[in-house]
């Protein structure tokens, strides 16, 4: 067997009605398959050359387009592995990163100092012709545990990590993609993720690939985005609530008509209903999806649609019972006790009654397997089932399973605190707030062991929410009355989507705001 990514584009090859791969917005050109497998061929040749191998791993350190894409899939005609990196990652930690990589080479678009890596641009094939003499370099066999990428964490829970997906992984990723959205007419996808482009290519779309050189969704140029998508195609986009709710804002203005997207899908953080309900006016032709994963679980874990959501949030959310995630697909959903810090394996056991409150575990096609060279995490968060032997992960989220089989949300387990009141699920409570206080986005920030909590916004809802108004939600909920603060400009967030609030910068902020707490 191949590569199922490989396999994707060689099947697109052999069909003459291909409409193109893959369209990059910084150049205007769309590459048809049988372009783009020859160009592929070549920057093949040129890797072998440098020393690449089967079973070599690559690290690409450079922005998405044409260019990338063909050395990613020319690592999969060698077999080797291509290793992606957060471009967000502070040069110390991407050092550290590639070192324990041992990479067999390198591609940066800028030299890394102290470090030998190769020009991007030595490798583009676009404008120089094929030599006469060079064969067409017969694609590596695989086997289904073979990785096929090494994709690293953004690092907002710590040091990033790195995380092979194999064969069998990807190819379920391919399937639940197809069975999910395909339904709806799915040509394009507008590839906000370095890794979604490659992906779509393989499932028969033509990504889509944005001329952006900001790309933290609370930062890039929206209206640019926006033409790119409307021009373009955008058939399916992922992307960052943060995007979508600027993408809403620029549209409700009047200014821009909204781009014709079939499938909207957010993630990376819980999402703002209010939020959903605009971008359905914006995009009333549009399905709209939150898909539940993480880099350790490929999408989707569970699957909820906007409308369900809506109904779910109206009747749960608002009265404290946390996020809807969604049903599992081809997955199975557990839950297991938040104590528990080491576990050698697991058994069912194990797993809490429906609607218990505990770490969410997760056992399925598109759960990986380990975190590479990272043994001790991987003991911990890689657990086999005693009696099946199946893999299960731990989601390092906060959580239940309903009686209907509905997976719900209530934090990180890391931001979970017990303090002298109780103990505190921060998203739970935040959209609590956001709902009833009429905002997008809050913080609620927790001191362990004190009765002290904070609410934290945006100071440009100071002058739309008093602290009267909050004690009225916490009393309607018994929940600790947290002391109303108002942060100047933006909430501190990760860098990938701009979503997930840096909880411990911002408690650092509120205690030195309030005089530790004491004002």
């Amino acid at each position: 067997m191949l590569n199922p990514l490989l396999q994707g584009l060689i099947d697109r090859c052999r069909d003459p009605e291909d409409p193109g791969v893959l369209t990059d917005c910084a150049t205007d050109r769309t590459v048809p398959a049988r372009q783009f497998w020859e160009d592929t061929q070549r920057v093949a040749h040129q890797l072998r050359d440098l020393g690449v191998a089967h079973g070599s791993r690559v690290v690409v350190t450079m922005p998405a387009g044409e260019v990338f894409a063909h050395i990613t899939y020319a690592c999969f005609i060698l077999g080797a592995v291509p290793v992606f990196v957060d471009a967000g990652t502070p040069g110390p930690v991407l050092a550290k990163c590639v070192e324990d990589l041992e990479p067999a080479l390198w591609v940066s678009t800028d030299p890394v100092p102290g470090h030998q890596t190769h020009p991007s641009n030595a490798l583009d094939v676009r404008h120089s012709a094929r030599a006469a003499e060079e064969e067409a370099i017969t694609p590596e066999s695989a086997q289904p545990g073979d990785p096929v990428l090494l994709i690293y964490t953004s690092g907002t829970t710590g040091l990033p990590k790195g995380v092979p997906w194999t064969c069998s992984q990807l190819a379920s990723y391919l399937r639940v993609q197809r069975e999910s959205y395909e339904r709806y007419g799915v040509e394009s996808e507008f590839a906000f993720f370095s890794h979604l482009g490659i992906k779509a290519i393989a499932m028969g779309r033509r990504a889509v690939i944005p001329d952006l050189t900001e790309t933290q969704p609370a930062l890039l140029p929206v209206d640019y985005a926006i033409r790119q998508m409307t021009k373009h195609g955008c058939d399916y986009v992922f992307a960052s609530p943060v995007f979508w709710k600027r993408l809403t804002e620029r549209c409700e203005e009047g200014n821009l008509d909204a781009p014709p997207v079939k499938v909207a899908a957010t993630a990376g953080a819980a999402v703002n209903q209010r939020m959903l309900e605009n971008l359905a006016q914006v995009m009333p032709e549009a399905r709209i999806y939150v898909p539940y994963a993480s880099t350790e679980a490929l999408m989707p874990i569970t699957l909820i649609d906007s409308v369900t959501l809506a109904d779910l949030t109206e009747h749960g959310t608002k009265q404290g019972r946390g996020v809807p995630l969604g049903h599992a697909v081809d997955t199975r959903v557990e839950v297991i006790d938040t104590a528990v810090a080491d576990l050698a394996g697991i058994s069912d056991a194990d797993f809490l009654p429906r609607g218990q409150i505990g770490e969410l575990v997760v056992s399925g096609p598109r759960v990986t397997t380990e975190y590479f060279r990272r043994p001790e995490l991987t003991r911990y968060a890689k657990l086999r089932h005693r009696n099946d032997d199946s893999l299960w992960h731990r989601m390092g989220n906060v959580g239940y399973v309903d009686e209907d089989g509905m997976v719900w949300f209530l934090c990180r387990r890391k931001h979970v605190v017990d303090t002298a009141a109780g103990r505190v699920y921060p998203d739970q409570q935040e959209q609590l707030y956001n709902h009833h206080l009429g905002v997008y986005v809050s913080a609620v920030i927790a001191v362990p062991g004190s009765p002290t909590v904070f609410l934290v916004l945006p100071d440009s809802a100071s002058g739309h929410v008093t602290q009267q108004d909050v004690d009225a939600v916490a009393g309607r909920h018994a929940l600790l009355v947290p002391t109303l603060l108002f942060h100047p400009g933006r909430l501190p967030s990760d860098r990938r989507h701009n979503s997930k609030i840096d909880r411990e910068a911002l408690l650092d902020w509120a205690l030195a705001h309030t005089n530790g707490g004491r004002d």
